[in-house]
């Protein structure tokens, strides 16, 4: 299941991509050869702009597929000089590279990929101590555009929390409703996106929210609205 959702996410952002080097009937078609034939994939990935963003999806593109045929040396020789080239995608790599050498039995190298991921994951925390919120934005945002299946809290609340500090309220909320459809039973998400409603002057929605907080196990006032607490 966890392979289908990849490649799944994987396919979502490349084909947004494509769009202007396909037509809508080979969009349609390459959907079902990710998932079937690789030979058309490829075929139809070369009438895509040679760009260089596009270039690198789709050198992670192969890299997931040799990840599906099971050539996990292959693939994390791809994932190597993918994450070398393309920094928006070293977090994802290092994932799917931690996948790849849990599958060859390595659990070391399994177990060091996926620090290593978590790590780039968390590397905005010296952004956000500088408080330079819209360095952050870019840099948090780069991260969820390279990984549309991310589930780190850390790169959702970072986000959502630079762009409260620049009164980016909408922009805040967004960023929540992402977090809570990729987490829905992380309390943090919840208590967040209650905050930013309260803010927007959503507070029969905030109060949904924190009521969900405390069905999920979290506490409330963790994310308490500046003017008045929520009720209890």
């Amino acid at each position: 299941m966890q392979k289908r959702i990849l490649v799944s996410g994987l396919m979502l952002m490349t084909l947004k991509s494509f769009a202007q080097g396909l037509t809508p009937d080979e969009i349609e078609t390459l959907q079902y050869a990710f998932m079937s034939d690789t030979n058309i994939y490829f075929r139809l990935a070369d009438k895509c702009p040679s760009s260089d963003n596009i270039y690198w999806e789709l050198q992670f593109g192969k890299a997931v597929l040799l990840y599906e045929s099971k050539q996990y040396a292959q693939a994390i020789d791809l994932f190597l000089l993918v994450k070398d080239a393309a920094p928006a995608f070293a977090a994802r790599s290092y994932q799917c590279m931690g996948m790849a050498k849990a599958e060859q039995g390595d659990a070391a190298g399994s177990k060091i990929a996926s620090q290593t991921a978590e790590t780039l994951y968390d590397a905005g925390t010296k952004i956000m101590h500088s408080q330079n919120y819209t360095e952050a934005i870019k840099y948090y945002s780069s991260l969820l555009s390279a990984n549309p299946i991310c589930t780190n809290a850390i790169v959702f609340a970072s986000l959502a929390y630079a762009q409260e500090r620049l009164d980016l309220t909408n922009d805040a909320l967004a960023t929540c409703e992402k977090w809570v459809k990729a987490m829905p039973e992380c309390p943090a998400a919840f208590r967040q996106r209650g905050g930013v409603k309260w803010k927007l002057g959503d507070k029969a929605g905030a109060q949904a929210d924190f009521d969900k907080v405390k069905r999920l196990g979290g506490r409330v006032d963790a994310k308490k609205p500046a003017d008045e607490p929520p009720a209890r």
